[in-house]
């Protein structure tokens, strides 16, 4: 007669499931041979007893140990209890063996083991391995209600580009959307309509129906917001920080005065967006737009397409005293067009193309150096407005050395440098910071050389270009950066990601289209005069002002002309 098997002491199981290293070390090198036999002896429901063997001899590192119990009757369950085993002491790649053996066997890990599993898969830095062993998880995992996106991310930012990394995993999260809907769609076609009872009503429905109902509701809307959340925070492309607008002073009390609906439209309906303007000894007014052209406005009002390069990124522009024509491309640098054509004057910066970086303003030194800005080495001009939202310093101002050929940093860590313009005494610069709503002077004689001060904040907007005006003061472009009222988006980093990732609210978010100003600055810092379109019913987004013979010329973003307002008689808003 066959013998019935060993019945095994509770009391041994206890102390196996419970004890811990050392005590778990002494105990396991104690355990004879017929330990690692009890299994072919043991009834079905005794598997707990080698699960907390195998995996309690794992935990001390006794692999092989481990391997020798692992011979059982209860494939799958102590098959579960060893992944969870190695997966807890490190030992991944034994992880990986066992999956695979339960995958080729036709065994399924339960919640446990797939939820043991699936931080080990996080830790390949093989990309092609991982990918691999996830595959066969995510059938498991989706089955077992099991998140499984997550561990193949970390694995693929361990092995590949953060780029590639990000574009599978927004494929993942698709095929998560479309699974939802899919599934969604699946149930109400086959066995409910939709349902247009309050929730109240369909809860106590029948089991039949409600329970589909809301699995299937609960799926679709779990899904969405795991897609949201994984867009807008994994995908976000700024990393913000909250930003402080400027308090209520005098200047952002001015009372409005709609001067700018007054302006003359030069060009109207030929020029794209013309950022900036300026005007040589002659009297003839240069613009760039962005359909990559040069245009000449002749004394006589004739206008003139004298150059054209491929850019859409033409932005500020100044005249040499050599009669050259320097221009700002945000993605090709320094750029000087003369009668003979285009050079390309600065392209690099300590080995970095300024390509990559946004140059936006330029203004001739003295010595015949070139100083110019760049608003940004993180965004281009395309997407400038993402600098607004993460707030962080990345802007610069730059030096070309004609006579050297290079390129240098004078100054770095600007919030979004944007105008440079040189005092009517040639010695210091101010340059423009746009979201910190102030203007910074930088000091070139020798007294005071590579010093840097604050020249005027808690400005009512932020300062784009700056002009130096015939009296020595400066006229300077604000923008309204955020619509009113929504102001409290950028102290909310959350809101901020949000914001970034969809267009659609990002363009809500944008004022600039709202309103005009432009404002004049004495040397001391203090305004003087402002002028304005209160509701951009003529002009908004005003990004340059020149004053030239008792008018100022006005440049734009939001307009296919040039304004020109007189200023004689003009009626001026001032601070005093």
């Amino acid at each position: 007669m066959q013998q019935p098997p060993p019945i095994v002491p509770l009391a041994h199981v206890v102390i196996v499931h419970q004890l811990r290293p050392p005590e778990l070390q002494t105990h396991l090198d104690n355990v004879d041979e017929s330990d690692h036999q009890i299994d072919s002896k043991l009834s079905s429901n005794r598997f707990i007893v080698f699960r907390n063997i195998s995996f309690d001899k794992i935990s001390v590192g006794h692999v092989s140990e481990a391997r020798k119990v692992e011979d059982t009757e209860n494939k799958g369950i102590e098959l579960n209890g060893m992944i969870v085993g190695f997966n807890q002491s490190g030992c991944y790649s034994e992880s990986v063996l066992t999956f695979r053996k339960m995958h080729s066997r036709g065994l399924k890990p339960n919640g446990t083991g797939i939820s043991s599993f699936l931080p080990a898969v996080g830790d390949f830095e093989d990309f092609i391995l991982g990918s691999q062993i996830h595959g066969d998880v995510i059938n498991m995992g989706m089955e077992s209600d099991k998140c499984v996106s997550a561990p193949l991310w970390i694995c693929m930012g361990k092995a590949v580009e953060v780029n590639i990394c990000q574009k599978c995993l927004m494929k993942w999260t698709h095929s998560i959307k479309t699974l939802a809907v899919h599934n969604y769609n699946l149930i109400f076609q086959t066995q409910v309509s939709v349902p247009t009872k309050p929730m109240d009503s369909i809860a106590s429905a029948s089991g039949q129906t409600s329970r589909p109902y809301f699995t299937a509701f609960s799926i679709f809307i779990l899904s969405c917001f795991l897609a949201i959340i994984l867009l807008v925070f994994f995908f976000s492309p700024i990393t913000p920080e909250p930003l402080e607008l400027p308090p209520a002073s005098s200047a952002s009390l001015l009372a409005t005065n709609s001067q700018l609906q007054r302006v003359t439209k030069l060009g109207e309906g030929i020029l794209d967006k013309p950022e900036d303007v300026c005007i040589d000894k002659n009297g003839t007014l240069y613009t760039a737009t962005r359909d990559g052209w040069i245009k000449r406005l002749h004394r006589d009002g004739s206008w003139e397409d004298w150059r054209r390069i491929e850019s859409d990124a033409l932005l500020g522009l100044t005249i040499t005293k050599h009669g050259s024509l320097i221009v700002c491309d945000a993605e090709k640098g320094l750029l000087e067009f003369g009668e003979d054509g285009v050079i390309v004057l600065a392209s690099h910066v300590n080995d970095t193309k300024i390509r990559y970086r946004f140059a936006d303003d330029v203004i001739e030194a003295p010595d015949g150096s070139l100083y110019f800005s760049i608003a940004s080495t993180k965004f281009g001009l395309h997407d400038w407005y993402f600098d607004v939202l993460e707030a962080k310093p990345h802007g610069q101002l730059l030096k070309y050395d004609s006579a050297l050929n290079e390129t240098s940093i004078v100054l770095d860590g600007l919030c979004f440098a944007s105008g440079v313009a040189l005092s009517v005494d040639q010695d210091y610069l101010v340059v423009c910071e746009t979201w910190k709503f102030r203007c910074l002077k930088y000091w070139l004689r020798v007294e005071g050389k590579g010093k840097t001060e604050i020249f005027v904040d808690n400005l009512p907007g932020g300062p784009d270009n700056i002009k130096l005006a015939p009296d020595g003061s400066f006229w300077i472009a604000l923008l309204q950066l955020t619509s009113g009222g929504l102001e409290y988006v950028h102290n909310s980093k959350a809101l901020n990601h949000l914001v970034a990732t969809f267009p659609k609210l990002l363009e809500r978010v944008k004022g600039m289209h709202t309103k005009a100003t432009v404002v004049n600055v004495a040397t001391n810092g203090k305004i003087i005069w402002s002028f304005d379109d209160p509701h951009g019913d003529v002009m908004s987004f005003v990004t340059s002002a020149l004053e030239f013979e008792d008018h100022l010329y006005l440049g734009s973003l939001n307009s296919n002309f040039i304004g020109k307002l007189p200023l004689n008689g003009a009626n001026y808003s001032s601070t005093e």
